[in-house]
This record gives structure tokens, C-alpha cells and sequence, in this order.
């Protein structure tokens, strides 16, 4: 799995870029955060995606009700 590049509020965090058609979506140049819950063995696992443009500097800038209310949107939380 790739390095995590920001923690906070036990979720880790990782910018991606997808460059292309998503054939099913058909949403083009997708970016956003990957996001990863920590397991009690400190085992990072694939909880969601916020795809909406943010970097890991937008997620870090966030308050934590902020940030909750994001990972809540995107179904994550």
C-alpha cells in the first residue's frame, strides 16, 4: 500500500489523480483523498474516497466538526 501522507482523527490520507474517462462513471481527471482507517494492529485499511479536488493540505486545514461532516457526506464516517 503507498505511504500515508497526512493522519488526523485516526484517518490517514492520501491524494490520488486518475487521469482519464472512468468507463462506468464517466467522470474524467478524478482527483481527491483516499482515505484509511488504522486497525488495533496499526494496519491501515481502505475506508472511502473523497474525489471531489481537495489535497491532503485541504484535509489537514479542516476543523475536526469540518472534517467529520465531510467523511459523513461521502459516506465514510
Amino acid at each position: 500500500m503507498a505511504d500515508i501522507e497526512l493522519e488526523k482523527n485516526g484517518y490517514g490520507f492520501r491524494y490520488f489523480f486518475d487521469a482519464g474517462i472512468d468507463r462506468i462513471t464517466g467522470a474524467c481527471d478524478r482527483s481527491g483523498v483516499t482515505v484509511y482507517e488504522k486497525d488495533r494492529k496499526g494496519n491501515w485499511h481502505y475506508a472511502g474516497e473523497i474525489a471531489n479536488g481537495m489535497d491532503t493540505c485541504d484535509i489537514e486545514d479542516l476543523t475536526d466538526e469540518e472534517l467529520n461532516d465531510l467523511l459523513i457526506e461521502y459516506g465514510i464516517f
